[in-house]
């Protein structure tokens, strides 16, 4: 995880020089700053400030270049905060030389030529090196305006440690996990088998499965079944839709899925539930300790799989990214 944010953060700071300093340009007598807003870690624990910071004492104290780090937040607020900038809201900020989102807060944007063209800074060759579909999401009205240093993927994480007393006593299998099918029933299971743990407390159930995106859950699920998932601007609600609503539905009034707010680290980090489905990038926010409603703690063993698919469906997967934009 380490030599992954240290390529992301030395990309990033690659990026800086090149268009702030130039390929080639003597070192400057005034330090060049540039402005960073990501979203990778916590305002105070962030594995990417701790490389800034490296590269601040080190490659940027020796070019005279230094990445300051305005804001470390969620997508999410990530999002407003740019559009509140790029929009000139009262009271927000400037904003920075460089921020990572998705593509949509770039979309959103009124002006999307206040961001550099990455086209002027790397060669044919150097783009190349891209997966075209990645770089193609990046171009609006003919200029590269987004880069794609990150992408992401849904991933299944198991809390293995929980997994494998509940697997103990009722014969679970972790294979039963790879289709949505063999999941939804697992997931109705373990809510009548934590029930079952406090006969004197009726229907305190417990939530087996947790998903971060419920309708990247249907998209991908009916289009996998070979089903639109839209008609126009509209939603299809086909004949498909039925086959993934029904396994879902069914093993959430069962109390065995989370429907509550909020990202799927959470519940797996209080043991409200024991198996999550989430971007890859969340990794980063998983923690190897539950600390359970009552103040006590269990070091937990977490492991990942592949996103389930169902029985009959191929395999498709969503994707997102985490893209620098650079501000003119």
């Amino acid at each position: 995880m380490r030599y992954i944010m240290r390529r992301s953060c030395l990309f990033l700071v690659m990026i800086a020089v090149i268009v702030f300093t130039g390929c080639g340009q003597k070192k400057k007598e005034d330090p060049v700053t540039v402005t960073l807003w990501h979203v990778y870690g916590g305002q105070t624990e962030s594995p990417l400030n701790n490389l800034i910071d490296e590269f601040n004492e080190t490659i940027g104290k020796e070019e005279n270049i230094r990445v300051q780090v305005g804001s470390v937040t969620n997508t999410n607020t990530i999002h407003e905060n740019v559009l509140a900038s790029a929009f000139g809201d009262p009271g927000a900020s400037k904003l920075p030389d460089m921020f990572v989102s998705y593509p949509k807060t770039v979309l959103a944007m009124p002006d999307d030529t206040e961001l550099v063209d990455y086209y002027d800074y790397f060669t044919e060759e150097e783009l190349n090196e891209f997966i075209p579909a990645f770089l193609e999401e990046g171009v609006i009205h003919e200029r590269l305006s987004i880069l794609p240093a990150a992408k992401s993927t849904e991933v299944m994480f198991i809390n293995k440690t929980a997994f494998d007393r509940f697997a103990k006593e009722t014969g679970a299998k972790m294979e039963d996990l790879k289709t949505w099918e063999g999941l939804f029933a697992m997931a109705e299971q373990y809510a009548a088998w934590t029930d079952n743990q406090t006969p004197d407390i009726p229907d305190d159930g417990k939530n087996f499965f947790v998903h971060d995106y419920h309708f990247n859950y249907f998209q991908v699920g009916v289009e996998s079944l070979g089903e639109n998932f839209f008609k126009g601007e509209n939603l299809a609600f086909g004949p498909e839709f039925q086959t993934v609503w029904e396994p879902y539905a069914k093993a959430a009034l069962s109390g065995g899925v989370w429907l509550r707010s909020g990202y799927a680290t959470e519940p797996l980090r209080t043991g409200d539930s024991i198996v999550s489905v989430a971007s890859s990038a969340s990794v980063l926010y998983y923690s190897d300790e539950v600390t359970y409603a009552d103040n006590t703690s269990e070091k937990v063993e977490i492991v990942s799989m592949p996103c389930p698919v169902f029985a009959r469906g191929e395999t498709k997967r969503w994707s997102c990214s985490g893209v620098p934009a650079f501000v003119r």
